[in-house]
C-alpha cells in the first residue's frame, strides 16, 4: 500500500508541479507583455508630446521672424530698455558731485565744463524689487561680459 501511495504521489507531484509552474510562467509572461505594451504606449505619448512641443517652438520662432526686430516684443523690449537706461543715467548723475554742462569760454565759445552738484539732491528713488533686476542687467552687461558684447547685441538687434 505504501508503494502504491508513493507511486501515485510520484506521478501526481511532477504533473502538479508542471501545471503550477506553467500557470506561474504564463502569469508572468502576461504581466511582462502588459508592461511592455504600457511602456510602448508611454514611449509613443512622450514622442508625440515632444514632437508637438518642437513644432510649437518652431512656429513661435517663425512668428518672431515674421514680426521682425520691431514686432510687438521688439518694441516692448526697446521701450523697457530706454526706461532702464534713463533711470540708470539719472541715478549716476544724482550720485556724482559734478555734472557735465555747457559753459562759454571767453563768453563766446561753447565748451563742456563741470557744474557742482549736491549728491542725492534729486531724490531719484530705486525701483524696489525691480532694482535687483536692473542691477542684474547691468552686471550682465559690464561685469560678466565686456561692454563690446553689449554693443554687439545692440548692433544685431538693429541689423534685423
Amino acid at each position: 500500500m505504501i508503494s502504491l501511495i508513493l507511486g501515485f504521489l510520484g506521478t501526481l507531484l511532477p504533473g502538479l508541479a508542471s501545471t503550477i509552474g506553467d500557470v506561474i510562467i504564463k502569469n508572468r509572461q502576461t504581466a511582462a507583455a502588459r508592461q511592455g505594451k504600457e511602456d510602448d504606449a508611454a514611449k509613443e505619448i512622450v514622442g508625440a508630446s515632444l514632437l508637438a512641443i518642437t513644432e510649437a517652438n518652431k512656429a513661435r520662432v517663425e512668428a518672431r521672424k515674421n514680426e521682425g526686430a520691431w514686432g510687438p516684443m521688439g518694441i516692448i523690449t526697446f521701450i523697457v530698455g530706454l526706461a532702464l537706461a534713463y533711470h540708470v543715467w539719472l541715478i549716476v548723475l544724482d550720485s556724482s558731485p559734478f555734472h557735465p554742462t555747457i559753459v562759454f569760454k571767453f563768453y563766446i565759445v561753447p565748451w563742456i565744463g563741470f557744474a557742482k552738484h549736491e549728491v542725492g539732491s534729486w531724490g531719484v528713488s530705486t525701483l524696489g524689487k525691480l532694482h535687483e533686476v536692473e542691477l542684474a542687467i547691468l552686471q550682465a552687461l559690464f561685469y560678466v561680459g565686456p561692454p563690446s558684447a553689449a554693443a554687439i547685441v545692440a548692433a544685431k538687434m538693429f541689423r534685423r
